[in-house]
């Protein structure tokens, strides 16, 4: 498995490449599933079939695991159906009906975890740049403090622990390490003085 040591942002595709000169796919993660087939093209095929190899397929999630746990489960699949890999552990020789059916069983998968994506995104996803919180999140590689969302027009939501309380906890911590603070919370700390009081 690999599993880089900071998991880069998304999107993050699952693909399935097609090389119809020998009938043979690729299952594999991308976040550029265009220049991994341009690669991937350059590797196994020669000059002339560079431009055969095509996308077949693809899904597309926000997070990285999700992604790898869609290809890994189409890989078991066809592994489970009594394909082996004849090219590293990723290249199936199928034909494309037999792709096809594999491809519904996983869809199935992939739109229920996308779906999930969709409903329950992390504060990563629902804070956007430009924004109070959203700005602090991308400063401070999305260490979060608690559950907090941010509106279209700015304004903030946030379930326990709250933002202030945080807020004043990462103040007092900063000020007893010595430790400059990043100037995403600077900035959250100046919009939560200046918002609206309830």
């Amino acid at each position: 498995m690999y599993a880089p040591h900071q998991v880069p942002a998304g999107p993050h595709h699952t693909y399935v490449f097609h090389d119809p000169t020998t009938s043979r796919f690729k299952v594999g993660e991308s976040r550029n599933p265009i220049a991994r087939r341009n690669i991937v093209a350059r590797e196994v095929l020669s000059w002339h079939l560079r431009n055969k190899l095509n996308e077949y397929h693809r899904w597309t999630f926000q997070n990285y695991y999700a992604c790898f746990y869609v290809e890994q489960a189409l890989i078991e699949l066809l592994k489970t159906s009594g394909f082996s890999p004849v090219r590293r552990p990723d290249w199936f020789e199928v034909d494309q009906a037999t792709m096809d059916a594999a491809i519904l069983c996983i869809d199935q998968l992939a739109k229920t975890i996308i779906e999930w994506e969709r409903q329950n995104a992390s504060t990563e996803c629902l804070c956007n740049s430009g924004k109070p919180y959203g700005d602090y999140l991308c400063d401070t590689a999305h260490v979060t403090m608690g559950s907090v969302f941010e509106n279209d027009n700015g304004s903030i939501n946030y379930i326990e622990p709250d933002l202030p309380k945080a807020i004043a906890q990462k103040k007092l911590c900063y000020k007893s390490s010595g430790k400059q603070m990043p100037n995403g919370l600077l900035r959250l700390i100046e919009a939560m003085n200046t918002r609206p009081q309830d």
